[in-house]
């Protein structure tokens, strides 16, 4: 059961620092543009005074810190009584979800606030601003746009919220993977979906090769990267899974909200709004990028698919030991069972394992016995 009372001084600064290291990254979008003359930096750099590399190098680094922050200081007393019974994979697990909710929640920001105003259905994604077409140029024409003549100083930070959306969500993902190798393969296959389309999006080079259809490319990538950051709803549940009371019912709750969670940004973000544009726009899309996306929306699905089956699986598990528990005492019928039935304090359990270890002990006299049937 997670633990409750005053929070350590120690654990709550560690907290503390560990959302600054990973909120940090993402929010520089915002003010990068203030610290760099936008008259020397160019288009073809995404209007950045500093490399994508650089981005990633922060991001991924502020992920060890603040998980090692987390995993010696905060995480242990939130699970206190129960971290030091727990197995070295489940504790970097919990610390997972942590740092995964965090990185996602201010990607979700810039994405819905800043980035999302770029969006158009017939136009693409800042179709004002081609990075892609000013490689090209650079390198054909030996010629560089400075970004204070091609933009607003609000087109250039909505242009550093969509990179540093990009490379956190990127940095988390092989973070994840480096951190916790034991991850399932759906799990694999996911993350690597996504680092991958990341990676391509974020190599001027590579969007150079289709430099006249990149608005169009980054407009399907748009809704897989946003779907992708917010997910932190249903990563939120699962942690409520294991932060909640150890009661089966609550458990069967929480996961079967990360369930709909997780139905909901798959049919949305993954499938129905990326198709709509992708056929929306077909004739904008050579034959190359049809067949990649289709695939890659696919095989997304279906990981997609699985992992909400794995989690209907424990779902499924939680809700009969909460039936089986509470069949064992008197009142439960089969019009009861059901999440939110399920879901009341485990108190009256308590309660009844306590009467029962008291009548016990009476007739026994024994108080060894109600000890036992008490723990």
């Amino acid at each position: 059961m997670a633990a409750k009372g005053k929070m350590p001084t120690a654990a709550a600064v560690a907290g503390l620092l560990s959302w600054i290291l990973v909120w940090g990254p993402p929010f520089a979008a915002l003010f990068i543009g203030f610290i760099f003359d936008m008259n020397q930096v160019f288009l073809h750099n995404f209007c950045l005074g500093i490399s994508i590399q650089t981005c990633f190098v922060f991001s991924i680094t502020g992920l060890l810190m603040a998980s090692w922050l987390l995993g010696n200081y905060t995480v242990p007393h939130l699970f206190r009584g129960e971290w030091e019974k727990m197995d070295p994979l489940k504790k970097r697990k919990l610390i997972g979800y942590f740092i995964k909710i965090g990185v996602r929640i201010p990607a979700s920001v810039l994405m819905l606030f800043f980035v999302m105003r770029h969006f158009s259905w017939t136009k693409g994604l800042f179709s004002n601003l081609n990075v892609g077409e000013a490689y090209l140029t650079l390198i054909r024409d030996n010629q560089v746009q400075a970004c204070n003549a091609v933009a607003s100083t609000g087109d250039i930070m909505a242009l550093h919220a969509w990179e540093f959306s990009k490379a956190s969500l990127m940095a988390v993902l092989v973070w994840e993977l480096a951190y916790i190798p034991e991850l399932p393969w759906d799990s694999w296959m996911h993350h690597l979906f996504v680092i991958f389309l990341g990676t391509f999006s974020l190599d001027d080079r590579i969007v150079g090769i289709e430099a006249g259809n990149q608005p169009f490319l980054d407009a399907v990538g748009f809704w897989l990267v946003l779907g992708a950051c917010l997910s932190f709803t249903l990563e939120a549940y699962v942690l409520g899974y294991h932060m909640g009371k150890r009661d089966p019912s609550h458990q069967a709750c929480w996961m079967l909200s990360s369930c709909i969670a997780q139905i909901i940004t798959l049919v949305i973000f993954y499938t129905a709004i990326p198709l709509g544009v992708l056929f929306g726009n077909w004739s904008s899309y050579d034959w190359r990028m049809r067949a990649s996306y289709l695939c890659l929306i696919v095989l997304l699905a279906l990981v997609e698919l699985h992992l909400t089956y794995v989690k209907l699986i424990i779902t499924a598990k939680k809700r009969k030991q909460a039936a089986k528990a509470r069949a064992s005492h008197k009142g439960i019928s089969k019009e009861e069972e059901g999440c939110g039935s399920f879901a009341e304090p485990s108190a009256d359990l308590l309660a009844m394992k306590q009467a029962e270890a008291e009548s016990a002990a009476r007739n026994n006299g024994s108080g060894h016995l109600a000890g036992a049937l008490v723990a």
